[in-house]
């Protein structure tokens, strides 16, 4: 999840390795926006694995703001 000051729009998403989306969220920080390891709307945990997640937010001064990464899930 992220967190910052002065966000008035924030989307994370998060990618497999194959490029599918396995989550979306657009609440900062509001529980929602927080991936939880889980993909398919929650249904099924994820693998062990390295996902890539995109973050894309708007500043108090109406910047735009993208980030690129990646994360390792363990267990």
């Amino acid at each position: 999840f992220g967190t910052g000051i002065g966000i008035i729009k924030y989307d994370l998403w998060i990618f497999d390795r194959w490029g599918n989306m396995i989550f979306h969220g657009d609440q900062i920080p509001a529980e929602d926006a927080k991936w939880n390891g889980r993909s398919n709307g929650g249904k099924e945990e994820s693998q062990i694995d390295v996902y890539v997640w995109k973050v894309k937010l708007t500043d108090m001064f109406n910047k735009e703001h993208k980030y690129i990464g990646t994360v390792t899930l363990v267990r």
